[in-house]
């Protein structure tokens, strides 16, 4: 996953982050919130353009992807890809 879009209001705890990945083998958008720490981890690897891991319950709602009780994210460093 890669993250494409960060928000984050004032002083909220939660920052929500738009990642860009692949489910059934097609090009999807999905939206998790994370907790300070890892919103931090995923404004760091926007940044760099690194892709992340995340574990969470992938939820389909509607048309789109959310990604509840996020946890975990982690960068992946380059040979691991």
């Amino acid at each position: 996953m890669w993250p494409t879009k960060l928000q984050r209001a004032g002083k909220q705890t939660l920052g929500h982050v738009t990642f860009a990945t692949f489910i059934d083998d097609k090009p999807q958008a999905v939206v998790a919130a994370l907790p300070p720490e890892a919103y931090d981890r995923a404004v760091e690897a926007h940044k760099k353009r690194q892709a992340v891991i995340v574990v969470g319950d992938l939820m389909r709602e509607g048309q789109r992807w959310h990604l509840r009780n996020a946890r975990d994210l982690s960068v992946v460093t380059p040979n691991e890809t």
